[in-house]
């Protein structure tokens, strides 16, 4: 399939969090999988074979569904088997079973036999390989004209620490989701309802028209007409919404009243549990944006989120991520590393979302890290954003992804991860989303000063989201403009010095050199052998457009060399130097003074051909021979063609030498 846009990805690599991700289909009975419920899908055998030729390959029932009467005639169900080349195997012995003999009994000849209404799944075995028939029954009298169903749904959320998943499962109930009465002659939809916030459901209906048997089914969805709209559906082709059913429910009453309480539960175990995990956390994440109340002049001022669309299956690998094309979040669903029950990805990838409906996002995506400090900065905004969300919205620094063998745990409050020991040190920079996230938390968690921590601010998610949602259209979303807006808002700016001490405790320098005399006039003197650290940082009311002039003393005949080097924070000086009498003489872009402004991230493999934000190479540097004696002057300002990636801002260490 195609490879969607490499947009905010992730993978079960806890260095690396951007992958293209895949998916299978859920439809649970007794909670079985769609896919070999309604297709009579063969379980494949991948083991390898030194023996030459076609071999076994699936097992079909016919036929592969039916519904039956209780009581009645028994059906005679066929097996085939065949080889991969589609030959079948002749006189192949079949072992024969009902996931519930109960209600649908088979015996060792592969006749079945309707014994109660409900339904059951029929397994045909032979050479390692199986097949599966999905078989109804229902009553030989018609139902009730006044059918009351009620009762509680749940679905199981698995319980994880640090190390990953405990062990431990916690029933919760399915709140807000879509439920409805099917009756099983004709599979007619008798009517429709939804569960309230405790999971609590109760419907009437007629099935007076219909043989006796209903059952229910939970659709992973809630209302159209709820403030949280979720839909969780299978993938991106078949886009058809999960789903699990009760156990079937004999209403036979030839016309009369009948009621049942049914108490339905999605378990972990067979998956479909997962996706009402999903739905249930966006559901709290939806809320938690509604508190903010005022959007300002966003798409939706009242803040209520528009309908937000998940695929995710067992068995995906095509990707964690939010599609802004396909306008849908796409989830992880492998053996190896799903994300059904990861609260932090699941949120994470929804701020993606609140930002594409609400806000605004330059971030061209692509591969990305967590030791990353180097980033895009566009991409490095992004990512923080969206984990600082997965954080506010749990009220946790902890941010957490569990795979089949473990998890990635990082803390934002102190920056460890058990897995990534130096992770403390690399949180540095605008061009760290882990520095941004960091940043972001310790503006809302409150006042700290334990652990070695200076956090003074204590702002809420409401003045953070709206110092966002601030943002003027002709500014990149970046830390930098972050700070701008923060800086002059009216709600924000009495805590600019306490933001200060957040920032530089990440070293990210977003203010004016101490020495700035003003613009175009020298504020410091170069001396041979010497280095100066400046920033690129003109003022608070605008911040761009900063010019530092840096004389020294040259020598007619001698050659010397002005470089940059150390480049943080997305810097991209451009330099200029000038002769005694102010006349240009030389400048230099970078390294052979390329030109990256068109770069961007190709959206076929999620790779940038953007240059890093890293210490040297966007470093600008000048060899020249003075011909007279003096004073010059080296100007260093932001290049006019620095690529996307790069800040407007930035900072940079320079020095002089005298070259032999």
């Amino acid at each position: 399939m195609p490879v969607p846009p490499p947009i905010a990805k992730e993978t079960s690599d806890p260095f690396l969090t951007s992958e293209s991700k895949h998916v299978l289909k859920i439809k649970i009975l007794p909670l079985i999988f769609m896919s070999l419920l309604l297709f009579g899908y063969g379980c494949k055998n991948n083991s390898s074979n030194s023996i030459p030729g076609p071999q076994i390959n699936t097992i079909t029932i016919t036929p592969s569904t039916k519904t039956l009467v209780v009581g009645g005639e028994g059906l005679q169900l066929t097996a085939t088997l065949r080889l991969s080349t589609g030959e079948v195997v002749q006189d192949a012995v079949f072992t024969w079973q009902s996931d519930d003999s109960v209600t649908i009994s088979v015996n060792p000849n592969g006749l079945v036999t309707a014994n109660q209404v409900g339904v059951a799944v029929i397994t045909a075995s032979s050479a390692g390989v199986s097949g599966t028939a999905i078989l109804w029954a229902r009553s030989a009298n018609l139902g009730a004209a006044s059918l009351s169903l009620s009762g509680k749904a749940s679905y199981e959320d698995r319980e994880f620490n640090q190390n990953g998943f405990t062990g431990v499962l916690t029933s919760k109930p399915i709140r807000n989701a879509v439920i409805e009465v099917i009756a099983i002659d004709g599979f007619v939809s008798l009517g429709t309802s939804t569960t309230n916030g405790d999971g609590d459901f109760s419907l009437t209906v007629d099935n007076s028209q219909n043989s006796g048997g209903v059952f229910l089914k939970v659709f992973s969805k809630t209302d159209v007409t709820q403030k949280t709209k979720i839909e969780i559906k299978d993938n991106k082709t078949t886009k058809e919404v999960l789903w699990f059913i009760s156990p079937g429910v004999d209403d036979s009453v030839g016309g009369g009243t009948f009621s049942a309480t049914q108490n339905l539960l999605a378990t972990a175990a067979n998956r479909i549990g997962g996706a009402f995990n999903i739905m249930d956390v966006l559901m709290d994440a939806s809320v938690f944006v509604q508190a903010v109340n005022s959007c300002l002049a966003s798409p939706f001022p009242d803040c209520v989120p528009p309908l937000v669309t998940v695929y995710w299956e067992p068995g995906s690998t095509e990707g964690t991520f939010y599609d802004d094309v396909a306008d849908a979040i796409s989830l992880l669903g492998s053996q190896s590393d799903s994300d059904e029950y990861d609260d932090s990805v699941i949120i994470h990838e929804y701020g993606h979302f609140i930002v594409s409906k609400f806000l605004r996002d330059d971030s061209p995506g692509g591969f990305h890290t967590f030791t990353d400090n180097d980033q895009d900065i566009r991409l490095s905004w992004s990512e923080g954003w969206a984990n600082f969300f997965s954080l506010a919205m749990r009220n946790s620094p902890v941010y957490l992804d569990t795979f089949s063998n473990g998890a990635l745990s990082i803390n934002m409050e102190d920056y460890t991860a058990p897995s990534v020991g130096q992770l403390p040190s690399l949180a540095i920079f605008t061009t760290s989303e882990i520095s941004v996230s960091g940043i972001l938390w310790d503006l809302f968690d409150g006042v700290q000063s334990s652990g070695g921590e200076n956090d003074p601010v204590d702002l809420s998610f409401t003045e953070i989201f709206h110092t966002f949602l601030s943002f003027p259209a002709d500014k990149p979303t970046t830390l930098e403009t972050f700070w701008t807006q923060f800086s002059i808002r009216s709600e924000t700016s009495s805590f600019n010095s306490d933001f200060q001490t957040l920032l530089q405790g990440r070293e990210v320098e977003l203010f004016a050199d101490a020495s700035e005399a003003g613009l175009n006039v020298p504020e410091a003197t170069l001396i041979v052998g010497s280095t100066q650290h400046h920033t690129l940082y003109l003022n608070a009311t605008d911040p761009v457009g900063d010019i530092d002039v840096i004389s020294f003393n040259a020598a007619s005949g001698s050659s010397y060399t002005v470089n940059t080097f150390n480049l943080s924070n997305g810097a991209d000086p451009f330099l200029t130097i000038k002769n005694p009498s102010g006349v240009s003489i030389s400048t230099n872009d970078n390294p052979g003074n390329a030109d990256y402004f068109s770069c961007g991230v190709n959206p076929f493999t999620g790779f940038s051909n953007c240059p890093k934000n890293d210490k040297d190479t966007l470093a600008a540097s000048i060899t020249f021979t003075a011909a007279e004696t003096g004073t010059f002057t080296v100007e260093v300002m932001r290049s006019e063609n620095a690529p996307p990636s790069a800040g407007l801002l930035g900072a940079y260490d320079i020095q002089l030498t005298l070259n032999p």
